[in-house]
């Protein structure tokens, strides 16, 4: 039978299998006043060669050019799928205060990753804003 979830099953299974990363690092950064489409983005020199899972921090910053309800987002998924559901930061705003105005949001999330250790990603950017958004890699499980 399958041995029950203790913390010394999960010490001995998960050993070495998860890394945290010293520092994090940037893999991604864009600012942008368009959508962008699923791109393939290469995690190789932030993980290792058997890595599995990628531990991200996504963020989003918008900076609003109108007065309306607006809506920014940054999505991840494992290269070559395509998921109905997938990890995503998004920010929305009722209604800017004056076009100098900005808000974000951050999000710590899990995403697959290839045997080649791609993800991809995409951005959508509603009309009238200015979006910053990046991908940082915190870890990786093997």
């Amino acid at each position: 039978g399958q041995e029950p979830a203790t913390k010394k099953y999960v010490d001995d299974k998960l050993a070495g299998k998860i890394v945290w990363k010293d520092a994090s690092e940037q893999a991604f950064s864009v600012t942008t006043t368009a959508d962008v489409a699923w791109t393939v983005l290469d995690l190789t020199a932030y993980t290792s060669a058997t890595a599995k899972i990628a531990l991200l921090y996504l963020w989003v910053t918008i900076y609003p050019t109108t007065q309306t309800l607006v809506e920014a987002s940054i999505q991840v998924r494992k290269n070559g799928t395509t998921p109905n559901d997938h990890p995503y930061c998004q920010y929305c705003l009722l209604a800017a205060t004056s076009p100098s105005y900005y808000a974000g949001h951050i999000n710590f999330v899990l995403c697959g990753m290839d045997s080649s250790q791609n993800i991809e990603y995409r951005v959508h950017v509603d009309s009238g804003l200015e979006v910053n958004a990046g991908i940082v890699v915190l870890g990786y499980i093997e």
